[in-house]
């Protein structure tokens, strides 16, 4: 029955909105989400989103029967943006087959699968995201397999061919994911507070925002700045630990954050919905860390960062997540 339902989804999918031809994808004008099974209004919003959530369970399937390098690139926009731990941020499909290509090449053989947690679309159907838990089993030439957790969070965009991955982070968790906290609001989805406007508007809005964000890091804090631009449901995708649900979870894991220790960041690129409820900005952070003698370490790192309006007017960050990056050169 699983299967029945997600064919049936992904061939509504498929067929263009009302009012949106097939040649509608990227930056072409946006299409106006309606109600397609009839009902009360929001059925249109809800059916997009179980078409996301089946599109992401597809992007897992492809990835398990077609390999971590040709099933996990299918799904991708020519132009997306893979955040790798460890790796540079890498920009482009065909560079993102590259490296995977490298980095999941020799005598083991690897299998990824990951199963969604929860997923929204904005209210216009252009932009979505789904968040959730990674399995990748390594198997060895001599057989045996061994199991390593992550979670994930990808942002999605619409178009001709359905939805499209236009940027992706996984990184690791200590094992087996526990039970989100029952009955958080995020699981039920979030697109945030719809305010149209035009596109390019709305991108300039979310680099202004997630610059001011690094401001206040840089002057008050990582203990200020991330409770202040948090999402009462938000979610933090942390490196190496379990994901942290919810602002006075948040709060308090970086409540210990020394303020001498300065995170700063510079987004490099965004895209928002012209219902003007939901984006993303992706860049580049570095960590100063003072040393004894009066000098500094560095760390440097890339992240992923999904916004929804505010009934304010304001954007708050829903998911936060980044990787490890290695120095830069030059």
């Amino acid at each position: 029955m699983k299967s029945i339902v997600l064919g049936c989804l992904l061939c509504t999918a498929m067929s263009p909105w009302p009012g949106q031809s097939r040649s509608n994808s990227g930056d072409a004008a946006t299409p106006k989400l309606q109600p397609r099974l009839g009902g009360a209004k929001g059925d249109g919003h809800r059916l997009q989103r179980d078409i996301l959530l089946a599109f992401d369970r597809l992007h897992s399937d492809l990835t398990e029967r077609d390999g971590i390098v040709d099933g996990f690139v299918s799904l991708l926009t020519p132009e997306a943006l893979y955040l790798h731990a460890g790796s540079v941020l890498i920009q482009g499909r065909d560079q993102a087959r590259e490296f995977l290509a490298q980095a999941y090449s020799g005598p083991s053989t690897f299998q990824l699968r990951w199963t969604a947690m929860a997923g929204d679309a904005s209210e216009d159907g252009r932009l979505g995201y789904t968040i959730g838990w990674t399995e990748l089993t390594v198997t060895a030439p001599d057989g045996t397999s061994t199991v390593q957790y992550g979670k994930y969070l990808s942002f999605w965009q619409w178009g001709s061919g359905g939805w499209r991955v236009v940027a992706y982070v996984r990184n690791p968790s200590p094992g087996p994911p526990p039970p989100p906290p029952e009955g958080f609001p995020l699981l039920a989805g979030d697109h945030g507070t719809p305010q149209p406007g035009e596109v390019e508007a709305i991108r300039a809005e979310l680099l202004d925002t997630d610059a001011a964000f690094s401001e206040l890091s840089v002057e008050q804090g990582r203990a200020v700045a991330f409770p202040a631009y948090v999402a009462d449901d938000g979610v933090q995708l942390p490196g190496g630990g379990q994901m942290v649900f919810g602002r006075e979870a948040i709060t308090q894991f970086f409540a210990s954050a020394p303020i001498e220790q300065v995170l700063s960041w510079t987004p490099d690129f965004a895209d928002g919905a012209g219902s003007g409820d939901l984006g993303f900005t992706v860049g580049n952070a570095v960590l100063q860390v003072p040393r004894p003698d009066g000098t500094f370490t560095y760390s440097y790192s890339k992240y992923l960062t999904v916004w929804v309006r505010q009934a304010d007017g304001s954007w708050k960050y829903l998911i936060d997540g980044g990787n490890g990056s290695p120095p830069p050169t030059g």
